[in-house]
């Protein structure tokens, strides 16, 4: 389970850069260890609305990731061991 929280964790830190530096060509600086972020106090509202967004796409866009893997465990229970629930 640790393994997948900071893989959550990672996927948010790379939506973050992509959204910034890819999509709409901001250049800041951005320190980042795990879930913690830092900036400078005129960029912190940016970032702070950017981590949000990356959070928000991880979770809810199309279903949501979370919801999606639990479906996908549960099938895989079901047909494993033929439980009918």
């Amino acid at each position: 389970m640790p393994n997948f929280i900071h893989s959550l964790d990672a996927s948010n830190v790379h939506l973050l850069f992509k959204f910034l530096f890819v999509e709409y060509g901001i250049i800041i600086s951005v320190y980042t260890v795990h879930d913690y972020f830092a900036n400078t106090v005129n960029n912190i509202e940016l970032l702070e609305n950017t981590v949000k967004w990356a959070f928000i796409y991880i979770y809810f866009k199309d279903e949501g990731y979370l919801l999606k893997a639990h479906n996908k465990i549960i099938k895989e229970i079901k047909d494993k061991f033929e439980i009918k629930i």
